[in-house]
């Protein structure tokens, strides 16, 4: 017991104390849709303006095959990006930017692309044709809560970089959770995100039904960030997502994290400074 005691602080003095010498990069979630509209030109510029390391922005492919920035499954009346060629779109909503005018007009900045529309051959066949053009691999990095699209990127374009499945990411979080075991090791990914609080349903079956619960988690701890530098390719980037506030961050920067996602990068950055 007294030798586990004597690792597990260990653990937390070597990640605390790698921490002194990085601040997690700041990342605008939608370009900072808390403050901004979300997925829009504007919201890249005052992003970057601020200070922000890099922007996340969530992309869809239209009837007519371009890469625009759209987060909601449907534009109107349950009709889908899919449905519109580029031009209707336009018309619809004008600040719907495309992929490219993005790439072009913020050449030094990190962007995280997170894959949206179905099908995902679709889209990614039409981002990888774009990416390709752009010769912009080196730069973006691609998410997606769909395993389907990771994997089909992968199978694709095998030395794009991806983060590692988020159905992967949460099954080690949680068993190194409730049952103190490092799971999962996946060197083919360096890079992993997960909310540094999480609310989840809790199911419970019975015979005669079922039983739910939504209860908030907090699935990050030094142990879990270590099990994650282990499982990863080395060196591992943790993004820690749903970072708004000046105590979020600094937890952020004491484990170590890579980056962080934030939809208020403005006032995040004016907390920090």
């Amino acid at each position: 017991m007294l030798n586990s005691f004597i690792k597990y602080i260990v653990l937390i003095f070597f990640i605390s104390s790698s921490a002194f010498a990085h601040s997690p990069k700041i990342f605008a979630h939608r370009g900072g849709g808390k403050e901004f509209p979300e997925n829009t030109i504007l919201a890249f510029e005052e992003s970057i303006k601020a200070g922000a390391d890099g922007i996340e922005l969530d992309v869809q492919v239209t009837k007519d095959k371009l890469v625009v920035l759209y987060h909601p499954r449907y534009i109107n009346e349950k009709a889908a990006v899919s449905d519109f060629n580029y031009v209707a779109l336009q018309k619809i909503n004008p600040q719907i930017p495309t992929l490219e005018e993005v790439i072009d007009k913020f050449p030094n900045a990190e962007i995280i692309v997170d894959l949206k529309s179905l099908p995902k051959e679709d889209l990614i066949d039409s981002v990888i044709k774009l990416v390709d053009k752009k010769n912009a691999w080196s730069r973006l990095i691609f998410y997606s809560t769909n395993d389907e699209h990771i994997e089909y990127l992968k199978q694709k374009k095998p030395n794009a970089m991806v983060f590692e499945s988020r159905k992967l990411t949460r099954e080690r979080l949680l068993k190194m959770r409730n049952e103190d075991t490092c799971c999962c090791i996946d060197k083919t990914s360096q890079y992993a995100g997960f909310e540094l609080n999480r609310e989840m349903i809790v199911e419970e079956s019975f015979v005669l039904g079922k039983s739910n619960n939504k209860i908030s988690f907090k699935l990050w701890d030094p142990k879990a960030m270590q099990c994650f530098n282990n499982s990863l390719q080395n060196p591992a980037r943790i993004f820690l997502f749903g970072i708004n506030n000046k105590k979020d961050y600094e937890e952020a920067k004491d484990l170590g994290a890579y980056a962080v996602f934030t939809d208020r990068p403005k006032a995040l950055i004016e907390l920090i400074k």
